[in-house]
């Protein structure tokens, strides 16, 4: 049957050659072409190159993609490989797409949960001091718009600097992330952020990361490409000639992805509503509970601060002033926003009555908390207890105050055992009944018997918060779970 048959598809299918014509068809349409261009490369004066145009490349990753057709997957991958030339032109046109794909999901979505409309009640709400996330979508369009974002945020994670290439070529990808970061679910947020940090901020900051106000922050040393500092230099071995193409190589990377920071924030600034900028302040440095959303928001101000223009930092420092009078609302959760207003005041030396304009402002808040403190009901009560015992907090208040309180609690490893309250089983499911409401971060599961003949292929996990005698009541009744992850 060679050569229109290979001897291993034959064994395969020798009731009938063409009982897999379609998968069969699309293997030989991807041969060809790659054929068609590697003998003309071979011999480049005799045969003609056949031109791919973008239609080419559409489809290829398109099959990449796509989950209907894993069987001709390497082909693809071939084909697309040898099109390219090299593999870092193969990974940046891939990710390009995916990223293209992926967040144009992402925007169709937002529109059906009212992103529009959000957008044009946001400045109300935030003059009404109210909460702006007022895009709403239903459960299954949520965990497929999480899909989407974290198929995006894998990319960016692991080649941040296609991700910021794509943001460049695409100005109106970092205005509606940054827009649509406030309105949506606080869930979503966090994965927002991130791509967020991977594209304003350069990638040796995000791969140091460290949760610390600014003032303790050592300063970077200045480096430019292929030179040490003197202390260095005395450390730096004979033979070290292979690490120093490493190193060169990381800092050409590094200055390269600093310049993009630059174009991006320039994106931003032009691009980004200064009361839409006001919006996410005060969502993520102000409302969110969650420290570690508030320090990607500190970082995210702090590079946009750094890598923009003069005129445009001292816009920066005003709007952030602009929020200063909210700040009693907030106490501890604007720790991020204090420190980053301070930087701001030093890095923007702000002219004569201007400084005298903040140092008013700033002087007058705090005069009118000491007032309202001195003035308590309570205050000479707790001046003469603080006197006779050590306490620490407002302990005769009938009505405390509860955004002083610390509402998160760390995350903590946990037997299902320990949690489990009921359970029963299928021939395929496990159904376990907990003693409460838990906010699960992750699942670790071990699988203790290992047989090649019974092997667990995938897992599905589903949840259901509904609440019930028993757990059997809940058996065989799908449309009552939501699923969680695959």
């Amino acid at each position: 049957m060679a050569p229109f048959f290979l001897k291993q598809y034959v064994k395969g299918h020798a009731n009938d050659v063409f009982e897999a014509y379609s998968q069969l068809l699309t293997e030989m349409v991807l041969r060809l072409p790659y054929q068609m261009k590697k003998i003309a490369d071979a011999s480049p004066k005799t045969v003609p190159s056949p031109n791919f145009d973008q239609v080419w490349f559409f489809y290829l990753c398109e099959y990449m993609m796509t989950q209907q057709t894993p069987f001709v997957r390497k082909q693809v991958r071939k084909l697309l490989l040898f099109i390219c030339g090299s593999k870092e032109r193969y990974r940046q046109l891939r990710d390009l797409y995916v990223l293209e794909s992926n967040l144009k999901e992402v925007k169709a979505l937002c529109e059906q949960g009212g992103h529009n409309a959000a957008k044009q009640v946001a400045s109300d709400e935030l003059s009404k001091n109210k909460s702006v996330r007022s895009v709403s979508l239903p459960y299954d369009s949520l965990i497929t718009l999480i899909e989407h974002l974290k198929a995006c945020e894998e990319i960016a994670t692991s080649r941040t600097l296609n991700w910021q290439r794509y943001c460049e070529k695409d100005e109106t990808v970092l205005p509606f992330l940054i827009n649509v970061s406030y309105l949506l679910d606080e869930g979503v947020s966090s994965i927002i952020l991130r791509l967020l940090q991977c594209a304003l901020c350069p990638v040796s900051s995000l791969a140091t990361q460290i949760q610390q106000p600014l003032a303790t922050k050592q300063p970077l040393a200045e480096t430019s490409e292929g030179q040490l500092t003197s202390k260095n230099r005395s450390k730096k071995p004979d033979n070290a000639s292979t690490s120093d193409g490493a190193a060169n190589s990381s800092l050409r990377l590094a200055d390269e992805g600093d310049r993009q920071c630059f174009d991006v924030v320039d994106q931003v600034n032009r691009y980004v509503d200064w009361n839409v900028l006001c919006c996410f302040v005060r969502a993520f440095l102000f409302e969110s509970n969650q420290s570690s959303v508030r320090w990607q928001a500190h970082s995210l101000i702090h590079s946009i601060f750094v890598h923009s223009a003069p005129s445009h930092q001292e816009a920066l420092l005003e709007l952030m002033w602009r929020l200063w009078p909210k700040l009693p609302s907030y106490v501890c959760k604007a720790a991020q926003f204090v420190d980053l207003l301070g930087y701001f005041v030093i890095r923007v030396p702000p002219s004569e009555q201007k400084a005298q304009e903040y140092v008013d402002r700033a002087c007058t808040l705090l005069r009118d908390q000491n007032r309202i403190l001195a003035y308590h009901s309570n205050a000479a009560l707790y001046t003469a207890i603080q006197g006779l015992v050590e306490f620490d907090g407002y302990y005769l208040e009938s009505e405390p105050c509860l955004v002083c309180n610390d509402p998160e609690v760390p995350f903590a490893n946990t037997k299902l055992s320990s949690l489990k309250m009921d359970s029963c089983f299928t021939t395929t499911t496990q159904i376990v009944k907990l003693i409460g409401s838990h906010v699960i971060s992750k699942i670790v599961l071990r699988i203790g018997d290992l047989k090649r003949s019974k092997m667990v292929r995938t897992v599905v996990i589903h949840y259901n918060n509904r609440s019930v005698q028993a757990v059997v009541e809940l058996k065989n009744k799908p449309a009552m779970w939501h699923r969680a992850r695959r």
